[in-house]
């Protein structure tokens, strides 16, 4: 791994002088030489640990890169996974070829020579899909010389396996319990059979399909020229409940690709076991009767807000909902570097099932704001503390058509610096559609524009 000579043998040297000394009534004894190296619980271990499987990390990416490895796939548009190491085991994914295998042989080997560790033949085992056929499953298995054990993404669980794969095994279950689809084309998503309605308790279409839309897909149900829902679909296949979810998803103004989103955490996600766990434990409760909890807001920090550099633009931005009405506002507001307002505009637009979502909507509508104006360079603020990663797809989208723009830099300010777009976004209240000042803001804002200091 390059590492200079030095520096080994000193490493070597904590390895083969370690020794250790059993304390009696607080009082050390006899010294005990280690003969085997240092133990598991040494603090040196798990480092050493580490530089050897980096090792071992490298040449399965360098041959995943050169395309020797293909590894597995979890889901269609995921990443493909070739390995996972453990402290006490490896486990590599492989296309049951013979070519394939070989390759993963090859790697070990060249690891083996290179690490003075070597595989045990004992317990070393091999798992199989469904889809691989006896005659394949048995020319791998006499190359490799290991026996084979039930495959891992099946529902049951073999005695060989270790406690890490049980523990995979359970995680399999929490992920495919909690895992939802997030639409960009839709062409990916099953009306029917996949979770992907913006709900906790019932995120999959319960309502049957009428005849010739067994098999419809998400992207049906949109009209691909305006990018909207096709209201008339919607409500002819889904019931009341149903298309009032999806008529609050909002709809990047391009297509983007189908993923696959962790619903519990901001970013869309998933973290560890501990947290998709806690987050099914919320799913279950939210299954009970609720009581209505007690909401403490906390003050927020004063922020003034600050014109932007000098030969650049900011775009600030907000989103404000109104439930009793099913709708949500959005305000833009634009600043060039002396504090004078260039343009702004608020709208009025259905309320969308999550307060971030709107606000992720505010950004794409600013960004779509500043491709109409043409700008080149500007910054883009807004005051949400949420993450807006989880509907990165309509900013993507919205990034995607300025293909003027050489620099678009993101910034956070406080609700005290963001008062005129956030007043913007509230007077969509009592006016509906899309209203535009250039140069100007609505006449009833001019107090606050005037008192924000620049």
């Amino acid at each position: 791994m390059g590492f200079n000579e030095h520096w080994i043998r000193l490493m070597m040297l904590c390895v083969k002088t370690m020794t250790y000394f059993i304390l009696v009534n607080r009082e050390p004894k006899r010294r005990i030489p280690l003969t085997r190296g240092i133990r598991q619980g040494d603090p040196l271990s798990p480092f050493l640990f580490i530089l050897c499987t980096e090792g071992l990390n490298g040449l399965i990416n360098q041959a995943a890169q050169q395309g020797h490895i293909k590894g597995y796939s979890l889901c269609r548009n995921s990443s493909r996974l070739t390995r996972l190491l453990f402290a006490d085991e490896s486990v590599l994914f492989c296309k049951a070829t013979i070519e394939e295998c070989q390759r993963v042989l090859d790697i070990l080997e060249v690891y083996g020579r290179c690490s003075g560790q070597q595989i045990n033949q004992s317990k070393t085992t091999i798992f199989f899909s469904k889809s691989t056929s006896d005659d394949t499953r048995n020319q791998i298995k006499l190359a490799l010389g290991a026996p084979e054990i039930i495959y891992i993404w099946e529902p049951q669980e073999s005695s060989f396996s270790s406690h890490a794969w049980h523990s995979i095994l359970k995680g399999r279950d929490v992920l495919l319990k909690g895992e939802r689809w997030r639409g960009g084309c839709e062409e990916a998503i099953s009306i029917s059979n996949d979770a992907w309605l913006p709900s906790l308790e019932h995120p999959r279409v319960l309502s049957d399909m009428e005849l010739g839309f067994e098999d419809g897909r998400v992207s049906d149900l949109i009209n691909p020229f305006t990018r909207t829902w096709n209201l008339n679909l919607v409500h002819g296949l889904l019931s009341l409940d149903e298309a009032a979810l999806v008529l609050s998803i909002p709809l990047s103004r391009t297509p983007m690709k189908d993923n696959i989103i962790w619903p519990f955490t901001p970013s869309g996600k998933y973290t560890d076991l501990q947290q998709a766990t806690q987050a099914l434990a919320i799913f279950q409760l939210s299954q009970q009767p609720l009581i209505q909890p007690t909401v403490i807001s906390r003050p927020q920090p004063h922020a003034q807000w600050s014109p932007p550099p000098s030969n650049c633009l900011k775009l600030n931005f907000d989103g404000a909902v109104f439930p009793e009405l099913g709708k949500a506002g959005l305000g833009v507001v634009v600043h060039d570097c002396q504090g004078n307002v260039i343009a702004s505009l608020s709208e009025q637009v259905p309320l969308q099932f999550s307060p971030d979502i709107v606000e992720s909507m505010a950004a794409a509508r600013a960004m779509t704001f500043a491709k109409g104006l043409g700008l080149a360079e500007f910054i883009l603020e807004g005051d949400s503390e949420a993450s807006l990663s989880s509907f990165g797809h309509l900013l993507e989208s919205a990034k995607s058509t300025l293909v003027t723009s050489k620099c678009i830099t993101f910034s956070r300010v406080c609700r005290t610096g963001n008062k005129v777009v956030y007043n913007l976004a509230r007077h969509t209240r009592h006016v509906r559609g899309l209203s535009l000042w250039v140069e100007d803001v609505s006449p009833h804002l001019f107090d606050v524009l005037f008192a924000d200091p620049s």
